[in-house]
């Protein structure tokens, strides 16, 4: 980087974070350098689609807590896009709002255009809200009004509204993304099939935003090692077992400082 040749150029603040964010990552690169994520708990989500069961909000909480797919991504789902049968959706598009119009393109990255495996809960949510309407055309959006998509600002103050009703942790639409991978990964499920579901370019995308949330297997990995070496242990028994002669040692004290010296007293010689 050529900070020295640019700096005169800079504002000062914009100085000031840059220098305070090569610090942090000469320090230790793993350290984050963004803000900490707003995630609601297990009860918490629980309680968020309760009290909207009901209502439009339902649905659309319930698939992105489930998948972690984008607002975007949740709003441009086609029925096309989605097997009940085999309880998976597929991420084709993504709904953006550009110049005060709605409009459809592609996913986020190649990544980002992947295939997500449902829970039941979300699979028989999505069957009812399709046998509540009469015709439903394979190309049609899965939520819109009258063939028109819902708005994502509207489905973003819906959602604020419902977060202050029902009191848990304040949190933005896309945070039920956040939730999603979250728990995903405190739940032990592999980095690479959280990063998969997420649609991330690639593992170290989720390993650079989640690794807070990401449990310390130390544990397990200790008692897999005492695991094995105590199995292969007990096999050396009988015949199999080796003595081995004690190694006696002495002690001499140098000219300069005390080094220890371990000296065979027997068999030095043909070592």
């Amino acid at each position: 980087m050529f900070i020295g040749r640019y700096r005169k150029h800079w504002p000062m603040q914009l100085m000031q974070e840059c220098c305070l964010k090569i610090r942090q990552s000469r320090q230790n690169p793993l350290a984050p350098l963004r803000k900490e994520i707003a995630i609601l708990s297990k009860p918490e989500i629980a309680t968020l689609l309760r009290a909207s069961e009901g209502t439009p909000l339902y649905l659309p909480v319930l698939i992105t807590v489930t998948t972690g797919v984008r607002r975007g991504e949740l709003l441009a789902l086609r029925w096309s896009d989605i097997d009940l049968k085999a309880a998976r959706l597929t991420v084709n598009q993504s709904l953006e709002r550009l110049a005060g119009k709605t409009t459809l393109k592609p996913p986020k990255t190649s990544g980002s255009h992947r295939t997500i495996t449902l829970p039941a809960l979300t699979v028989e949510a999505l069957r009812d809200h399709r046998s509540a309407k009469p015709r439903i055309g394979a190309g049609e959006l899965v939520f819109s009004h009258d063939g028109i998509p819902w708005d994502p600002d509207s489905l973003t103050k819906a959602f604020d509204r419902l977060v202050r009703e029902t009191g848990v942790r304040r949190i933005t639409f896309h945070g039920l993304r956040h939730t999603h991978i979250s728990h995903q990964l405190m739940d032990g499920v592999h980095v690479k099939v959280v990063s998969e579901r997420a649609g991330h370019a690639n593992v170290s995308i989720t390993l650079g935003v989640y690794a807070a949330f990401i449990p310390t297997l130390q544990e397990d990995a200790a008692a897999g090692v005492d695991k094995w070496l105590r199995e292969n242990l007990a096999e050396q028994v009988g015949d199999k077992s080796v003595t081995i002669r004690p190694f006696p040692t002495k002690f001499r004290p140098s000219r300069n400082r005390q080094v220890v010296e371990i000296v065979a007293e027997a068999g030095l010689a043909q070592w």
